[in-house]
């Protein structure tokens, strides 16, 4: 088995230091288990070194939501696995699972993104740009729609490492985001109403009516704002065969 993960588990004994050997080989015999009960016989999610979050004494955190970890869906290699802890620190754009070990104590294990198609969490779907030959910096995209032109949005956020009274360890920025549209195999950023009015001129005058009609402004729409904006795109498109 390729349990990556559990190679650098056996370099961090300062972390079980109040655990005999006896208890160490315990532990990960107990994790192997755990795995096992998770995943079946397949190691395909436990490729990964274990996950440290940087900079914990930060204010703010690198995830896209909070620290919590959420029960979430994975799909890889046609395999569909429910149930799964998962967190996306979206400042080093990595895919995290915690798993639970006999004795209580955690194991955060960072995925590899090579083997991830997408994942269902907090009912988005997000999917891996490069299974769908996309280039982007973005490890994960989250998808708004399925259509002849689709939607993303690449979440990402920055360790602030500014250090004052208020922030002695620095601090995490606020959540920052790009949109694209996808045309082909092309991601267009459109950040702005004149980037996304412009990709298509024909509709351009339609674009600019639904978005002033509904009161979107891009940087602040939500994802189900920016889904209605996007079927609206498609559908016109396909009154112009286009």
């Amino acid at each position: 088995m390729r349990l990556v993960a559990l190679f650098a588990f056996l370099q961090c004994f300062p972390l079980l230091s109040n655990c005999q050997s006896h208890d160490i080989a315990t532990e990960i015999i107990s994790l192997i288990d755990s795995v096992k009960n998770i995943y079946g016989s397949s190691d395909l999610l436990v490729n990964g070194p274990v996950y440290y979050q940087p900079n914990r004494l930060a204010n703010g955190n690198p995830y896209l939501y909070s620290s919590e970890f959420i029960r979430s869906t994975v799909f890889t290699g046609g395999q569909t696995l429910q149930g799964i802890n998962l967190n996306y620190d979206i400042a080093s754009q990595q895919l995290i699972l915690i798993t639970s070990m006999a004795s209580g104590a955690r194991l955060s294990i960072s995925l590899s993104n090579v083997l991830i198609d997408s994942f269902l969490i907090n009912e988005y779907m997000f999917i891996n740009p490069e299974k769908i030959n996309l280039s982007t910096n973005y490890s994960y995209l989250q998808k708004l729609n399925s259509g002849i032109y689709n939607m993303y949005i690449g979440y990402n956020k920055e360790f602030i490492n500014r250090y004052n009274q208020k922030n002695p360890n620095g601090k995490y920025s606020v959540t920052q985001r790009s949109l694209f549209l996808q045309t082909d195999s092309t991601l267009i950023n459109i950040n702005s109403k004149r980037s996304l009015v412009n990709i298509f001129p024909s509709i351009k005058k339609d674009v600019i009516a639904y978005l002033r009609r509904n009161k979107v402004n891009l940087k602040k729409a939500t994802p189900e704002q920016l889904k209605q904006l996007v079927e609206f795109y498609n559908q016109q498109l396909n009154y112009t065969n286009e």
